[in-house]
């Protein structure tokens, strides 16, 4: 697996590591002579609201696993006190904790976190750099876990776990 998968591919029913990228054409004709003369292409990433949640018998994106299951305790614990993926609503939903197919597990995420490490270590990627990927990803876990009340004064919605949210800050 490379750091593409990690980021771009996501267990679906059908399919243990389904590349969620897309590519969209857009073609340039000639008015007059209805001619092809241009094209342009644009790479982006379908379902952005796997992010949020899946269907029963689906994951997320993997390095979210692979992530929870790969960190040392202390990384845990630097990120906020992460924990699991279970413990996560964004990850929860599809009640899929492993990569699973056909009944057999088919893929290690701790074992894939270690080599996405590796990956960017490989590609010259800051230790930095690579803290900071690994907070915006913590502060993604972070916001799902915000839970909002009604402010009974204003009418307005209020934070009612600010802690959470300053875990995702």
């Amino acid at each position: 697996q490379n750091e593409g998968e990690s980021f771009g591919n996501a267990k679906t029913v059908r399919n243990d590591n389904s590349s969620r990228f897309g590519k969209y054409i857009k073609l340039y004709f000639n008015k007059a002579s209805g001619v092809l003369v241009g094209a342009q292409m644009e790479h982006y990433l379908l379902e952005k609201s796997r992010i949020g949640t899946q269907n029963e018998g689906e994951r997320g994106y993997h390095v979210f696993y692979e992530m929870l299951k790969g960190m040392t305790p202390e990384q845990k614990e630097k990120y906020g006190g992460l924990t699991k993926a279970e413990d996560f609503p964004n990850l929860n939903k599809g009640q899929m904790f492993e990569r699973v197919l056909n009944g057999k597990v088919v893929a290690d995420d701790a074992k894939n976190f270690t080599a996405l490490c590796n990956a960017f270590d490989d590609a010259n990627i800051s230790k930095e750099s690579q803290d900071l990927i690994f907070r915006c990803l913590s502060a993604v876990l972070w916001l799902t876990k915000v839970e909002y009340t009604n402010d009974e004064s204003t009418g307005k919605a209020k934070v009612s776990n600010p802690e959470t949210l300053k875990k995702a800050a």
